[in-house]
């Protein structure tokens, strides 16, 4: 009997714990935090509810300023990342830094076929057919593997050797089988290409299905479904124009952008406030995240932007993309593009 009224008394006390700690924050906070947990089914021990709480808040905080900052330009707020701490967001969804200066020796970059002055007003790779199904990389840091694999889809599309609905390659190969790069811990596009060239390409997610998580490698080369002969930057020096000229000239590429604004950007709605404008700076708050572009367009109020594939699935963005304004070199959209070459 001791024992029972002594937990009762325990939990009351926590409780009381739990209330008061919750009063530090706005009671506005605490019921959009709680809507948060019912909306994205999120489930808490009583302590981590106080922990998550706190990232919440903080979360908001950040969300406040950006739009402060963007002054109606871009919309940012609770996001399915909003309960994490940057630091946990950083190690589990992002890959790490790499210098935008840095490049392979030896590498060179994309000739574009066209001009920008013939480039066309508008182009969307999705309508082409060039473009696979939007991906989630769950609590991996493999997003540099998925840009990698979309783009080698992309390319092998367009050579006329698969359709999109049909084409689904193997992004648990390049994770646990690419010595160069750390799986889940992130990774680099060049390394990544170079390990697909060497390991004679690259299986169907039917044979190496994704994990999200680090595995040991199982590659079976007999497997392989589809390959590639080398890859190129797709700018050389933080152009957009090249960048654009190269898009229109060789198809969707692997693009490098900066976490920072995107982690908070609702970017929900096809209006001015999908777009991130030209705020990102090339920081070291978080660190990169590698997407694929597979487009531009324009829009009345916002202006030219680009179509940026993510990988946080299709409940994120506009069903997975998000835009990003053309002409500032948007979160570093600029700096270490890539494409292979089938």
């Amino acid at each position: 009997m001791r024992g029972v009224l002594l937990v009762q008394l325990i939990l009351i006390g926590f409780a009381l714990g739990v209330q008061q700690y919750t009063q530090r924050y706005p009671h506005a906070t605490v019921q959009t935090f709680n809507r948060f947990i019912q909306e994205h089914g999120k489930s808490y021990t009583p302590e981590e509810y106080l922990i998550r709480l706190g990232h919440f808040h903080e979360s908001l905080k950040r969300s406040e300023q950006r739009n402060k900052k963007s002054s109606g330009r871009t919309q940012f707020g609770v996001t399915k990342f909003s309960d994490l701490s940057s630091e946990e967001f950083r190690q589990q969804y992002l890959t790490a830094k790499v210098p935008a200066y840095e490049r392979k020796e030896g590498v060179p970059t994309l000739t574009p076929k066209i001009t920008t002055e013939e480039a066309p007003k508008e182009l969307d790779y999705r309508k082409q057919g060039f473009v696979t199904k939007v991906k989630d990389q769950g609590q991996c840091g493999s997003c540099w593997a998925v840009s990698v694999t979309e783009s080698i889809e992309s390319q092998w599309i367009m050579a006329g050797k698969a359709k999109a609905d049909d084409l689904a390659l193997s992004m648990q190969q390049i994770v646990d089988c690419d010595d160069s790069d750390g799986g889940c811990n992130g990774g680099e596009p060049g390394s990544a290409y170079d390990y697909v060239i060497a390991a004679g390409g690259i299986e169907s997610n039917a044979s190496y299905p994704y994990a999200a998580v680090d595995q040991t490698c199982s590659f079976q080369q007999n497997e392989t479904v589809a390959k590639i002969s080398t890859w190129q930057y797709a700018t050389s020096w933080y152009s957009e124009t090249e960048l654009k000229e190269n898009l229109v000239s060789w198809g969707p590429l692997s693009v490098c952008v900066d976490a920072g604004e995107i982690i908070q950007c609702k970017c929900n709605a096809l209006t001015s406030q999908s777009f991130v404008a030209g705020l990102c700076l090339w920081s070291d708050d978080l660190g990169e995240l590698r997407v694929q572009l597979v487009g531009y367009g324009t829009d009345a109020q916002a202006g030219d932007y680009w179509i940026v594939r993510n990988s946080w699935g299709t409940s994120w963005g506009i069903d997975g993309y998000i835009h990003l304004e053309i002409g500032y070199d948007t979160c570093g959209i600029a700096h270490q593009a890539t494409s292979p070459i089938v």
